[in-house]
């Protein structure tokens, strides 16, 4: 009824278990170590788990008829957990709710590929990492600690959104102040979607002489581009909705979230 209610999978599979479990008679049940006085015991569980998941043993199939009471703690335990997590971790950041994205750790581990990845291409170079606040901060700042070879640092501001729309109107705000006569540059951003801000960066640097230009961005929309760039270093493609934290914002607020989120729907 729960599954059918819901139209989860998982619970859908539950229900028809635990209708086997009080209807049908397992003819084999002490095969699998079921305890008979305390059948959902964590310790049962662990072991039963471990006896209907495997395969030489006991298939899905299988294990719906010798098994049942294994699967259904298994599954259930599984949804019970994904369940709470998803409520949980669901944010409210002033009219908005937002759902988990991507991980704290897997943000991490991208970061530090990508500070690899450059550390071996720039070697030898001393780039300038030239960060656009405000959302890339913290990005910027994971990334240059990261790094394993002489780098420096420096901030341009440029603005182009208010809530969870660009205007369209890019406007610099903070310059830079660093002769690039002859350097290697790294725009590192938190995240290209139009492409426009970043082409107009572009423009401006490629005036002040500098040996080479390269971007770097935390995210990216390939859908949503509207202008050719070479972005050389991208932490994940996503598709074509709002984000929020590790230093991205929603009318300035939430950028102190390690995690990622996205707008509920």
């Amino acid at each position: 009824f729960v599954g059918l209610l819901y139209g989860l999978p998982e619970m859908l599979l539950l229900s028809l278990l635990l209708l086997h479990r009080y209807k049908v008679i397992h003819p084999h049940k002490n095969i699998v170590g079921i305890n008979e006085q305390h059948p959902y015991k964590k310790e049962s569980c662990n072991h039963n788990i471990l006896v209907a998941d495997n395969s030489e043993h006991f298939g899905l199939t299988q294990g719906l008829f010798y098994g049942a009471d294994n699967v259904v703690c298994h599954i259930f335990i599984n949804f019970v957990a994904k369940f709470k997590i998803g409520i949980m971790n669901t944010i409210k950041v002033k009219d908005k709710e937002f759902k988990p994205f991507i991980p704290e750790a897997e943000v991490k581990e991208r970061v530090k590929a990508l500070a690899q990845q450059i550390s071996k291409d720039m070697e030898g170079k001393n780039p300038l990492l030239l960060a656009v606040l405000n959302g890339s901060f913290i990005f910027a700042a994971d990334l240059m600690r990261e790094m394993t070879i002489p780098c420096e640092i420096s901030f341009v501001k440029l603005s182009s959104y208010e809530g969870t729309t660009s205007t369209g109107t890019i406007k610099e705000v903070m310059g830079i102040n660093e002769d690039l006569t002859g350097r290697t540059i790294i725009i590192v951003e938190d995240i290209v979607e139009s492409g426009l801000t970043m082409k107009q960066m572009m423009e401006s640097l490629g005036t002040r002489a500098p040996e080479s230009v390269h971007i770097c961005t935390l995210l990216l929309k390939p859908e949503r581009l509207k202008v050719d760039l070479d972005i050389e270093y991208v932490a994940f493609s996503i598709p074509n909705d709002f984000i929020l934290g590790y230093g991205l914002d929603y009318d300035q607020q939430a950028r102190h979230l390690k995690d990622i989120y996205v707008l509920k729907d």
